[in-house]
């Protein structure tokens, strides 16, 4: 799942992110076709695709625009909808005709949200029996979610930050989705790039990266030359948002990965608010340690002392990025979405894949995030690339 997350953030158009969505799931489930329908229940889709498998031809539009209506309207709020001997299920008679001319027999019909509202669907359907693990349907609702995180991403502006090597600023502002920008300068730059892909820009005579889903920092000398840099993720975006929401100096918070925040923000003082996907810390200070081998595999038990956590409201904030505990991080993903309380209030660009952070709101009425990827200004003050390291930070603990 892992795999299919980080293909749908590296798309850079939204019919691009459907595309890899249903083909890349339709596969992996082995579904005859895998259909993706953009657009609220009741309204004209604003978008369609379709995966099928090895010797089926595409549905027809009237079969879909027939049988996805009669499934948005038999899902029960945003809960999965199961359908076995779909040609005899009562609630697809108005879709016969189309259940038919699919030969469908199992329906798996996930709805698409964006918070509480239904945004689209997502439909499996095989032409034999299927049965589904549970387990399937967790991954299934997660990668759902990621799907709207990532068409969010397509469709958001970009935070650009342009920048000569001794730290003198040429440009740093958010740009609008779609707009064009040029620069030529006379020495080599630094450029960081939040959302590649919303923009289009040239330094120096070269059109820069336009793959979205994460940042991107380039150094672009004189001669038009470049270079990568990818051996720590920049960390500027991601401190300058958790800063205002790691103020409050008596919430726990959960972080996937927390030793960049504790070191550059003041809260990172309180080191007992923070826990991590491998050590939940208590309010006493003594700590859940959770095991966690060499290849980010965690050990039995680990995802139900989140859940529990989770459960009660324990973090008021909680940020995953989904790569150095992939596995526990969408189960904790799934439990999140059983407490109705944490909303979505941000997705940063960071590193292999970005930060998506919720934040507990036990008063506030319902929210329909937006998140934006990229678009908050850096921390201006950089302050090296090392950082404190994990054995001094348990030391100090």
């Amino acid at each position: 799942m892992a795999e299919i997350t980080r293909k749908l953030y590296h798309q850079s158009t939204a019919p691009a992110v459907l595309s890899t969505a249903v083909k890349e799931i339709g596969a992996h489930w082995e579904a005859t076709r895998c259909i993706a329908v953009m657009g609220k229940p009741g309204s004209a889709p604003t978008a369609v695709d379709e995966y099928c498998a090895e010797g089926f031809k595409k549905a027809s539009a009237a079969a879909i625009t027939e049988l996805v209506p009669c499934l948005q309207h038999a899902v029960e709020g945003i809960e999965p909808l199961l359908i076995q001997e779909a040609a005899k299920a009562p609630v697809l008679q108005a879709a016969k005709k189309s259940v038919t001319e699919l030969g469908v027999a199992s329906i798996l019909a996930i709805p698409l949200t964006d918070g509480e509202e239904v945004v689209g669907i997502l439909v499996l359907l095989h032409n034999h029996a299927r049965s589904w693990h549970p387990s399937d349907l967790v991954v299934l609702k997660t990668l759902t979610d990621q799907i709207v995180i990532a068409l969010s991403a397509v469709s958001s502006d970009c935070w650009v930050d342009l920048t000569t090597p001794a730290g003198q600023e040429i440009f740093e502002g958010i740009l609008p989705l779609g707009s064009a920008r040029t620069w030529t300068e006379d020495g080599p730059v630094s450029l960081e790039i939040g959302n590649p892909g919303a923009v289009t820009l040239t330094v120096n005579g070269v059109s820069q990266p336009t793959t979205a889903g994460s940042p991107v920092t380039l150094t672009l000398g004189a001669s038009q030359s470049r270079a990568l840099f990818t051996a720590w993720p920049r960390a500027s975006s991601l401190i300058a948002i958790m800063r205002p929401l790691a103020a409050d100096g008596s919430k726990h918070m959960l972080v996937e990965d927390p030793d960049v925040a504790e070191f550059y923000l003041p809260a990172g003082r309180h080191w007992a608010r923070w826990s991590s996907t491998r050590n939940i810390v208590l309010p006493s200070g003594k700590s859940i340690l959770i095991p966690v081998n060499s290849a980010g595999i965690v050990g039995t038990g680990a995802p139900d002392a989140f859940a529990k956590y989770i459960a009660s409201g324990y973090f008021s904030l909680i940020a995953l990025n989904f790569a150095d505990t992939t596995a526990l991080d969408h189960r904790i993903a799934a439990d999140i979405r059983l407490n109705h309380h944490y909303k979505v209030v941000e997705v940063v660009p960071y590193g292999p894949g970005p930060y998506v952070i919720w934040k507990y709101q036990p008063h506030a009425a319902v929210q329909h995030y937006q998140p934006t990827i990229g678009s908050s200004p850096a921390h201006r003050h950089h302050r090296g690339t090392h950082h404190r390291s994990k054995r001094q930070h348990r030391a100090q603990r």
